[in-house]
């Protein structure tokens, strides 16, 4: 198992039973090749990821890399 090295945040297009198109936003640990470790936390908006990001951060030393 890789040693996380980083706070890994993107966001994916989604789609509704109607088509309408929305966005998700994961929060997940990464290694150094920015490879996922672990659990990812899905968010529906872009300020909770961040924040969720941050929080992870600060509790585990280790930068937050942007993925949009």
């Amino acid at each position: 198992t890789m040693k996380p090295t980083n706070i890994m945040v993107w966001d994916e297009c989604a789609q509704d039973r109607h088509g309408e198109e929305y966005r998700i936003w994961y929060v997940q640990l990464g290694d150094d090749e920015g490879e996922p470790i672990g659990t990812a936390y899905k968010h529906h908006n872009g300020d909770s990821a961040l924040i969720t990001a941050q929080n992870m951060s600060r509790d585990r030393r280790l930068p937050i890399e942007m993925g949009w």
